[in-house]
């Protein structure tokens, strides 16, 4: 995940060296205040390499609220007009602001090629909402942390609008919460769904692959294009 230029870059070197990996380039949320015209020039020129296969993390958090609102939204725009020019997906990091998020995501046509909700916290209504703007909702390690009330939400989320997510190396799944998070921990996160859907473990974990190659296509592509189990 390449959310400042300089993590772009490093990681697309990473894709030159394993053809497995695939790379997400943007400017996250957090980064946008100290954000300059040149570092939007040099994510908009990485973000055309083939090893990117979307525009992220970008979005609004305004919980954190670790740069001025108004530029968060600022370059939010300019990252969904780059994913649009691209004809990329986006990946989406909103906290506290989904309202204000679906409203600009509205106004630019931001659905037009998809993208995922990541690190999906928001209600029912708001799943709803970014359904029918065309993204996908990813599941991850806090909805472990949930109630049994809260994960009510996860019923109302078809199986085909889910992507699992780690975020690793953060948000590890109960009950090693707190520690370094890997794609090993997935298995609890399926297992929540699973006993909130009555969905089967392979089911979901087959649906769920296929969106993935769906709404980022080229994941799991070497360069040869052979199958191999990309990362992004």
């Amino acid at each position: 995940m390449g959310y400042t230029p300089k993590l772009a870059h490093d990681a697309l070197l990473w894709a030159r060296r394993d053809t497995r990996v695939k790379v997400v380039a943007g400017i996250h949320p957090h980064e946008t205040g100290r954000c300059t015209a040149e570092d939007l020039d040099v994510i908009a020129c990485l973000a055309e390499d083939p090893d990117v296969l979307a525009v992220g993390e970008t979005g609004l958090d305004f919980y954190r609220d670790r740069a001025p609102r108004d530029r968060q939204e600022e370059v939010f725009r300019q990252m969904i007009r780059l994913s649009r020019k691209l004809r990329k997906p986006l990946v989406l990091h909103i906290r506290d602001a989904y309202s204000e998020a679906i409203r600009i995501l509205e106004e630019e046509g931001g659905g037009e090629f998809g993208g995922v909700f990541h690190c999906f916290q928001g209600d029912a209504a708001t799943a709803r909402r970014a359904r029918e703007l065309g993204f996908m909702l990813g599941l991850g390690g806090t909805i472990t942390y949930w109630s049994a009330s809260r994960r009510k939400v996860i019923h109302d989320i078809p199986i085909e609008a889910m992507l699992l997510e780690t975020d690793a190396p953060w948000l590890c799944p109960a009950p090693w919460r707190g520690q370094r998070n890997d794609s090993r921990y997935l298995v609890q996160v399926v297992e929540v769904i699973a006993a909130v859907t009555g969905l089967d473990d392979r089911t979901i974990v087959d649906v769920t692959t296929a969106n993935a190659r769906g709404t980022f296509p080229g994941l799991g592509m070497g360069a040869a294009g052979a199958e191999s189990g990309g990362r992004a």
